[in-house]
């Protein structure tokens, strides 16, 4: 065995210009390398996700909330929703579209391809004739002077011959429909420099260049005791990427904004109507009262004895708030049984004592939310959508179910109230026959006064949560990376590459040496 690792090394040394021609080529090959291969710069934001956890909002999205567990939903963290909020192709997409990614300018050919953005680029392209599933293409030679030739268009794939003549900044008449190509504050220097330069222009499918940018950008919670998201995105220029993540986390900010003013319009909406109906019901109890007292010139004024005050005072009481929480849920029931409407908004801030329910309808709130803006950036036969609504179903049968049963509690209490006051009244038989009858109207109007200020005040926490509305989200980090690319790395591919000249005529030089030692043993056995 030693006679043959010597017989082995023996033999390298004897080729040492094998390696040495292996070294110098496969360094070449790693130069050119990196001349040829595109770099690519990293740039990284963190985002910190606040809770929204105010009493009584009309959206509660709590860390860690299994409200419907068993009824088969399984609500994951606040964090992690967001995240995949993030990395929708939906946000992506708007940040294709809002600036104009679906448009690349190269120079060079195959070999020399050159990609050009921001300070490298001298004009930018609109095709006004083209739509979001056009893939379209042509090639613009400019000249100092502000000339332009346009060639080699293409559509979808398909070669379209003729050669278009104009000037930067005008509408060319082209086989693709008006193109206009608009200078950039950079044309006058490049175009200096390069007195004529040839570009290829080609715009993507908006969702398609979506697609390739979200195979670039990764998230991740940083850890499990923060909730912070890190977003970090690849690009072969770091302003194109810190772009990207900036406008991302715009457009985040939009959509959030956006949900958030539907959801307190849906209240707002709903408080107006319940008002202006009850303003309607005071003026007409106040003028039936203004007529009995009238009528009968009686003293409204006129007291009780303490003991019975005291109790009418409770029970007055207790019927007050029994009767704003029936007046609430009914109204919300007949809201939720309308038919065909399973696809709207919930007011879950006005519902008066009962966080269950509230709950609930946040929840439904956030699911439907999520379902709308998915279908308004697909249809509604994505089966995404179409598994939204299956969970959306039973989520709105629960909430229908607890108003119901709530609704017959409320009741049941009630009667017992009016049982009590039926007590308190024969008690009160000594008291004047007209001032008795008179009680129920005051009562109503009391009912109806107290819930008319609930609202009113219910209005205005939604003016101001609207006025002083806060970010559910706040950038820690802004998007930012080191100066030197990610790849290709000088230290990794030389690294390689020398290794790969030393593997290689070793490789060629132990199959030589295997195929001496099997020819000399068959001349031994012979």
């Amino acid at each position: 065995m030693k006679k043959v690792q010597k017989s082995f090394l023996q033999m390298c040394i004897s080729h040492w210009r094998w390696f040495a021609v292996s070294t110098i080529a496969m360094t070449i090959t790693g130069v050119l390398f990196q001349l040829v291969v595109t770099p690519l710069y990293r740039r990284t934001t963190d985002i910190m996700v606040k809770d929204e956890t105010s009493p009584g909002s009309m959206l509660s999205s709590m860390i860690g909330m299994n409200m419907f567990a068993n009824m088969g939903f399984n609500i994951t963290s606040n964090v992690d929703n967001e995240l995949e909020v993030f990395l929708s192709p939906a946000l992506m997409m708007k940040v294709v579209k809002d600036n104009h990614l679906d448009m690349t300018y190269t120079t060079g050919n195959w070999f020399t391809r050159e990609e050009r953005y921001g300070e490298t680029l001298p004009i930018k392209a609109q095709f006004g004739a083209a739509t979001d599933a056009d893939k379209l293409r042509l090639r613009a030679t400019l000249h100092e002077d502000g000339a332009v030739v346009l060639t080699d268009f293409e559509k979808n794939k398909e070669q379209m011959k003729g050669e278009v003549s104009g000037h930067i900044n005008s509408v060319c008449v082209t086989p693709l429909g008006p193109v206009t190509l608009i200078s950039t504050p950079a044309f006058q220097t490049l175009m200096h420099q390069a007195k004529t330069l040839t570009i290829t222009i080609t715009k993507q499918p908006p969702y398609e260049m979506a697609e390739r940018c979200l195979k670039r950008i990764k998230g991740d919670v940083l850890n499990n005791n923060t909730s912070i998201v890190q977003l970090s995105y690849d690009d072969a220029f770091s302003s194109r990427a810190e772009l990207i993540l900036n406008e991302l986390t715009r457009v985040y900010l939009q959509a959030w904004q956006a949900d958030k003013d539907e959801e307190r319009q849906a209240s707002t909406n709903f408080i107006n109507q319940r008002i202006t109906e009850i303003e309607e019901a005071l003026s007409q109890l106040d003028g039936k009262l203004a007529d009995y007292e009238h009528d009968n010139l009686l003293e409204i004024g006129a007291a009780t004895p303490n003991a019975m005050a005291i109790s009418a005072a409770d029970i007055n009481e207790m019927m007050l708030k029994l009767s704003n929480q029936r007046y609430v849920l009914k109204h919300m029931q007949q809201l939720m049984s309308k038919e065909g409407d399973n696809h709207q908004v919930l007011p879950g801030n006005i519902l008066p004592d009962n966080d269950n329910i509230a709950k609930q309808i946040a929840n439904y709130n956030t699911l439907l939310l999520k379902r709308q803006n998915l279908a308004a950036n697909s249809s509604e036969r994505n089966p995404l959508v179409r598994d939204l609504d299956a969970q959306i179903a039973p989520m709105h049968n629960a909430i229908a179910a607890s108003i119901s049963h709530a609704l017959s509690q409320i009741e049941i209490q009630l009667k017992g109230v009016v049982a009590k006051e039926q007590e308190l009244t024969g008690k009160a038989a000594e008291l004047p026959t007209k001032k008795s009858k008179m009680l129920p109207t005051k009562r109503q109007q009391k009912v109806i006064e107290s819930l008319y200020v609930y609202l009113l005040q219910k209005r205005e926490e939604n003016g101001i949560d609207r006025a002083f509305n806060n970010k559910n989200i706040r950038v820690v980090t802004p998007p930012m990376g080191k100066l030197r690319p990610i790849f290709p790395r000088k230290l990794w591919t030389f690294g390689a590459a020398w290794l790969l000249a030393l593997l290689l005529p070793m490789i060629v030089l132990y199959i030589r040496q295997l195929n001496d030692t099997e020819e000399t043993e068959e001349e031994k056995t012979a």
